[in-house]
């Protein structure tokens, strides 16, 4: 786990959800304060009870947060209208001495089989000339993230987490594709990231923050999806998924090695 011995900032995390609500809990455990935002009224207690400030609050809103040193941005776009316009709102309201952290996808990357995909390959704001940009990735297409990244680059001190697939506590890939057929890419790499390394790395970057604008979140292990999403059915005792055999998509790979360097570690693929 990151050893905490830098500063103890204040944060607001923006989506308290399967990500933020954990890590949240994480900073409390460190003796910071945290402001929690929810978009529940019935989850307000909740957050209270696990030490949290509890704040009801909807990314776009008129409506100010309360004043943070951090504030860390976990709200998906595939559940918000307008997700661009509702970031510069939030963008415009806070204040320009504070961080901002936004967490984004990998997502952003073109499918390359022959490449790593580094954090220089995708300019904030700047989109590509790629023919698979309005693509939807998870419900969103490339270039709306890399708009909203672009968007989050005009904090004067932001920085953005590109995190690879997320699984985790009660959420793993392999319970949703178990005793599925036909399912495409069996010899694409895996670019993933488990919950308790982004814990520890939504830890590290509040209280000790990088040199960096950008930074891919991924594990260095990058078995293919039939060998990762059979093994993993199996350990769970779960139907094991069936895939093409004639599907040759290679997808991408995902480079980390600014993360491990940061991080001190390296995240392996955990069961």
């Amino acid at each position: 786990m990151v050893s905490v011995t830098l500063s103890k900032p204040s944060s607001c995390i923006i989506g308290c959800g399967w990500l933020g609500y954990p890590l949240a809990k994480r900073l409390v455990s460190e003796q910071l304060k945290v402001l929690g935002t929810t978009t529940s009224p019935d989850k307000l207690k909740t957050l209270g009870q696990s030490g949290i400030h509890p704040v009801l609050y909807t990314l776009g809103a008129d409506s100010h947060l309360p004043l943070a040193d951090v504030y860390f941005v976990n709200v998906p776009p595939s559940g918000i209208p307008d997700y661009v316009p509702a970031l510069e709102r939030l963008i415009n309201q806070l204040p320009k001495t504070s961080r901002m952290i936004f967490c984004s996808s990998t997502s952003v990357y073109r499918d390359n089989p022959d490449h790593w995909c580094v954090e220089s390959d995708v300019e904030p704001g700047i989109i590509p000339d790629d023919p698979d940009l309005d693509v939807a990735r998870h419900g969103t297409p490339r270039r709306v993230l890399i708009q909203a990244e672009g968007m989050v680059a005009r904090h004067p001190n932001h920085l953005i987490l590109r995190l690879a697939g997320l699984y985790g506590g009660n959420r793993h890939p392999a319970r949703f594709l178990s005793g599925r057929t036909d399912l495409s890419s069996p010899h694409a790499p895996v670019n993933l990231i488990h919950l308790d390394d982004l814990i520890e790395t939504g830890l590290k970057v509040i209280t000790d923050p990088p040199d960096l604008r950008v930074l891919n979140v991924c594990s260095g292990e990058h078995p293919t999806r039939i060998e990762f999403y059979s093994e993993a059915a199996r350990n769970l005792g779960l139907t094991v998924p069936r895939f093409k055999s004639d599907d040759h998509s290679t997808g991408k790979l995902i480079d980390n090695s600014q993360f491990v360097k940061y991080l001190g570690y390296n995240p392996p693929l955990r069961p």
